[in-house]
């Protein structure tokens, strides 16, 4: 079976928006960002009774914007760790890795840093949290990202906690609208109809279903779109433990970790609510009937950097998808973003694979 390479997977993206900014600075992947850490400047709290003002929030996510590029730019997995937690770590270090084991290079492309905007519920306490709606410039079509960031506490430093590039969607001009017409802190919150633990196992329920029956779950209350119906379709074209083109039988399981990804909230109307962060997919490959292994050869080229040339009874691997969800405060439809639309492979979240040697079980 031939995988995709990881190494082009952190592509272009270009996001609109307004609200509280800083000015535009220059980042790329061939010049280390020159950016201090995040120090007091940076990380104070503010003089407000707030743990967080908008003004802080965007200062914090331009400086982790252009750390995590110099780190993914130097494959410095320290540096990742640094700037980035849970779901968003995860991957870039799994990005690394395998740009490491096939002997590429990671990043290729110069990315600059436009207008950082961003979305900050009113908070009193920690953990503290804001929704960085940022302008990169690239070389690559016009495209869009939210990042969200986190702090645990007032000593503690702000890192990357969920990381989202995609292209327009009606959900984002929405979000992009309300960041548009707010000047402050988001002060317009409701109550979702779903908590923000729970929409994250409904949706990967819903993308089980989609791999085990290659249609939607009757009355899903998600709305179709790249990131649902394209996703699920491409998932389910070969059915669990189905055989495919390529000689493979696969088992997957999506399953939701929103205790270790986190699941965070930002108010966008006095309707809407954009609620971030991962599914988890857990696939587990085994050979054909008659076949003597899954092969992984020499170079690397056919299951990525992770795994050693050699010949497996079976293999293991985790993906991560990153996503923000639209959520209404009556029962509506879910909208999500995700990565899909900017997507250059097949699996750009995997963040490990690992082979068995023994028989397939």
């Amino acid at each position: 079976m031939r995988l995709p390479r990881l190494a082009a997977a952190v592509v272009a993206l270009l996001i609109l928006g307004c609200g509280t900014s800083v000015r535009p600075g220059r980042s790329g992947a061939h010049k280390p960002a020159r950016v201090a850490p995040l120090g007091p400047s940076v990380s104070r709290s503010p003089r407000r009774s707030t743990v967080v003002d908008p003004h802080q929030a965007a200062r914090a996510v331009a400086t982790l914007f252009r750390l995590r590029e110099d780190a993914l730019a130097r494959e410095d997995i320290a540096g990742v760790r640094r700037v980035e937690t849970g779901a968003a770590e995860e991957r870039d270090v799994g990005l690394i890795e395998d740009a490491r084991g096939i002997r590429e290079r990671l990043l290729n492309t110069h990315r600059s840093l436009g207008a950082v905007q961003v979305l900050v519920p009113r908070q009193t306490t920690y953990p503290a949290r804001a929704l960085g709606v940022l302008e990169i410039r690239s070389p690559f079509p016009t495209a869009a990202g939210l990042y969200v960031a986190t702090r645990a506490g007032p000593r503690a430093p702000w890192k990357l906690a969920v990381v989202v590039e995609t292209i327009k969607s009606s959900l984002l001009l929405l979000v992009q609208r309300a960041v548009n017409r707010r000047s402050g802190y988001e002060v317009t919150g409701h109550k979702p109809w779903i908590s923000p633990g729970a929409v994250y196992g409904l949706l990967a329920s819903y993308m089980q279903y989609w791999k085990q029956h290659d249609s939607p779950p009757p009355q899903t209350p998600f709305a179709p779109g790249p990131a649902t119906t394209g996703e699920g379709s491409a998932s389910g074209a070969t059915r669990q433990d189905a055989v495919s083109n390529q000689g493979v039988r696969q088992h997957i399981s999506n399953f939701a970790a929103p205790r270790h990804d986190g699941a965070y909230l930002f108010p966008v109307t006095p309707t809407v609510s954009l609620i971030c962060g991962a599914v988890r997919v857990l696939s587990r490959d085994y050979p054909a009937p008659g076949s003597s292994g899954l092969l992984q050869d020499a170079r690397r080229q056919n299951w990525g950097g992770w795994l050693a040339p050699g010949v497996y009874a079976s293999l293991s691997h985790y993906s991560i998808r990153q996503s923000c969800i639209g959520v209404g405060a009556k029962r509506s439809r879910l909208g999500v973003i995700d990565n899909s639309k900017l997507r250059v492979d097949a699996w750009p979240g995997v963040t490990s694979l690992h082979g068995h040697i023994g028989p397939p079980g």
